[in-house]
């Protein structure tokens, strides 16, 4: 069984932002929650914000092969969401960009 991708499937915009935010597992995303004693959070807990909420928000990720992967500004967006903070604005890297660029030069 391969996994067949083609451009003319849309990709879920939520997993797409995610894609080109830089992805990391859980395990190295629980450093974006310290507490102010420097202590993290589990894994679980982080899987329990994903699946089931926190505060009435999800944290943002997506399965990779068997792993589930967030993103740093996913981490912050969350944080600020249960905190009742403004969300930080979305940037776009450069490489994203240029990718858009080429997409757009190439008619796609």
């Amino acid at each position: 069984m391969s996994l067949d991708i083609s451009l003319d499937q849309p990709i879920a915009s939520s997993a797409h932002n995610l894609l080109t935010e830089g992805l990391i597992d859980l395990a190295e995303a629980t450093g974006c929650f310290k507490d102010a004693r420097g202590r993290k959070p589990h894994v679980a807990t982080l899987r329990r914000w994903a699946k089931n909420g926190c505060r009435g928000h999800k944290l943002e990720t997506t399965f990779i092969g068997n792993r589930l992967m967030t993103t740093r500004p996913a981490a912050e967006r969350f944080l600020a969401a249960i905190n009742s903070q403004p969300v930080p604005t979305q940037t776009t890297n450069s490489a994203a960009l240029r990718a858009g660029e080429m997409l757009a030069k190439a008619g796609l």
